[in-house]
């Protein structure tokens, strides 16, 4: 799983692109910096390719989180930073 988020730093909005090679199970799960998890963006089957999933962080409040993406037993995180 390939990662980028733009614009990061952000406010209110973000876009998360990923990009799997196979297809798959993938869940996206944003947390903040306690590991506590905000909000869940996606879980389900996703075919191979580039995607994008906006993330609309308009009731959060400012600070650092991690977008989570679980994908065939692998994990990868990416740090977003919520400026308001």
């Amino acid at each position: 799983v390939l990662i980028a988020a733009y614009p990061n730093p952000f406010n209110p909005s973000t876009n998360l692109s990923y990009t799997i090679s196979d297809p798959g199970y993938l869940q996206v799960n944003i947390h903040d910096v306690r590991g506590r998890l905000v909000e869940s963006l996606y879980s389900g089957y996703t075919e191979a390719g580039e995607h994008t999933i906006k993330w609309n962080a308009e009731i959060y409040s400012s600070g650092v989180y991690l977008a989570q993406f679980k994908y065939k037993n692998r994990l990868k995180t990416h740090k977003l930073m919520l400026m308001k």
